[in-house]
């Protein structure tokens, strides 16, 4: 059973009275996206542009919405691509080129292309100071005792190289913008190809994801409830368990799907549940809360052998050392940047303690 029902329209967002002009702002720019990409062949349906919290908006019902149905669908020419939805090749160029190409003339951008411009990188680990990514690699450990296969955040070069890029981001500032553009708000199975609706749901794990994408037409990409949703709940999206994803059984790419690569190509720790697994052992902590107030606590895929326990009681003796120093404010970091540093630290801490039952 299919259900559309339009309801991008002026007014449709109900503003806090107490935010200020930039969080107004970006909750216009995202009700003018959807308002254009509808007037452009995309279709929504019972959904609506809310503020969560803060400065983060996304996605909410503005009425039922019954398991399987349809709530968007956004065709591949209202899309930012390289031309060719598999091709990496030159890709950030043409995104570029699409994005800031009409300079500041706004006139001559889509609204897609405004709110891309608007939006700033700085949270992101691989953007940060070199303090701040040295305290980063202090805490992740080296050599082959590492957490977390974290290497391609402290260098961008190596990151864009690890995407199939070959570009030099000293020389050209654009293409690293772009680059980050399609590195944090790309739809993965297209490659590179940035549609606009895919950033605007947050991303949650385990039951509070509620809406998955259909990519198996080169045509548009489909967004359909994987179960019922009320009135006024927020639409979740997997960045990691969507159908596309790669399975859990394969375990070599493990690392890739779990909390420490959101943190690395994304750029935030996940909020509960999350999964926490090592680059060198397949070992993997599952922190999770089953009631909304009720106890944390850690599943393990297996029993710890003697190793684990010790490669786990290492690193959290290092953490509860490193701890005071840490959650210390100091002026060599950006706020955005130590904000961030003591949320990954206290996360990974409990997962550790908990894995280890402290």
């Amino acid at each position: 059973m299919l259900h559309f029902l339009i309801q991008i329209q002026s007014g449709a967002i109900t503003f806090d009275p107490n935010e200020s002009s930039k969080q107004r702002s970006k909750g216009v720019l995202l009700e003018n996206v959807l308002a254009w990409a509808t007037e452009n062949g995309a279709i929504f349906g019972k959904i609506g542009i809310r503020q969560i919290s803060g400065d983060l908006y996304g996605l909410v019902a503005t009425d039922d919405i019954e398991e399987g149905d349809v709530i968007g669908i956004v065709p591949f020419n209202i899309s930012l691509n390289a031309g060719s939805p598999h091709e990496r090749k030159s890709s950030s160029v043409a995104i570029d080129n699409e994005i800031r190409g009409a300079g500041d003339n706004y006139q001559e951008m889509t609204p897609y292309e405004i709110y891309l411009a608007s939006l700033t990188h700085d949270y992101h680990p691989i953007t940060w100071s070199s303090a701040a990514k040295q305290i980063l690699k202090s805490l992740n450990g080296g050599g082959g005792q590492a957490l977390f296969d974290l290497d391609s955040i402290f260098s961008m070069g190596q990151m864009a190289m690890s995407c199939g890029y070959e570009i030099d981001f000293t020389k050209n500032s654009k293409e690293r913008d772009a680059f980050m553009l399609a590195l944090v708000r790309s739809e993965e199975a297209y490659t590179l190809a940035l549609f606009p609706i895919v950033d605007i749901p947050n991303h949650r794990a385990g039951g509070w994801v509620n809406i998955d994408s259909d990519t198996s037409s080169p045509l548009y990409v489909k967004y359909t409830a994987t179960r019922d949703i009320v009135k006024g709940q927020e639409i979740i999206y997997s960045y990691n368990q969507c159908s596309y994803c790669i399975p859990d059984s394969n375990i070599e790419r493990k690392s890739d799907l779990f909390s420490s690569w959101l943190f690395s190509i994304y750029g935030f720790v996940e909020d509960l549940p999350q999964r926490w697994t090592s680059k060198s052992s397949d070992l993997m902590i599952d922190v999770v809360q089953n009631e909304l107030n009720g106890p944390i606590q850690a599943i393990l895929n297996r029993e710890p052998t003697k190793d684990d326990n010790v490669f786990l009681q290492r690193h959290l003796k290092r953490f509860k050392m490193m701890e005071r120093e840490i959650m210390k404010p100091t002026q060599k970091l950006r706020k955005v940047e130590h904000e961030i540093l003591c949320k990954f630290f206290t996360q990974v801490k409990r997962a550790l303690a908990l894995a280890l039952k402290e």
